[in-house]
């Protein structure tokens, strides 16, 4: 009888850890289904910040255990940028550091662009339009792929 009890304990035990493994697996889908390009923002007060939205802060607060969905995610283009931040602050929060260079065109203002870059990758503002180079996706992608696995 007692044997009995202890495996219901167990298979009970069971039961609960993958449910609770299924609830996290798919909050974390559901966090990286919501991240884009509105995911970060840049706050300027007397200097400028990089801030996270709530969705990405999740994230970096599950920790290494989402990256390999994150990475499933990084070569989509609205989600390239926010993936690789949240990667920086899981795995390297020692190198998060973004700068920013504006690129000016004084005879021709159609040419102003703003260019970033945080640990190694760039992506641009245009008219309010962000926008990265394929290419950049691609190299970021083996970068984290290399460090992950």
């Amino acid at each position: 009888m007692l044997e009995n009890k202890k495996e219901i304990v167990l298979f009970l035990l069971l039961i609960i850890n993958f449910n609770s493994f299924s609830q996290n697996e798919s909050k974390v889908k559901e966090l990286i289904q919501n991240l884009s390009w509105s995911s970060f923002y840049f706050q300027i007060n007397y200097g400028t910040a990089l801030i996270l939205n709530d969705d990405s802060k999740e994230l970096i607060e599950i920790g290494k255990s989402c990256s390999t969905d994150l990475l499933e995610e990084l070569k989509t283009t609205e989600k390239s940028v926010v993936i690789h931040m949240i990667l920086t602050k899981i795995w390297e929060p020692e190198v998060f550091f973004w700068k920013q260079h504006f690129n000016e065109n004084k005879e021709n203002e159609e040419w102003n662009f703003t260019e970033y870059s945080l640990n190694n990758l760039s992506w641009y503002e245009y008219k309010d339009k962000s926008s990265i180079d394929p290419f950049e996706i691609n190299r970021i992608y083996n970068y984290w792929k290399n460090r992950i696995e």
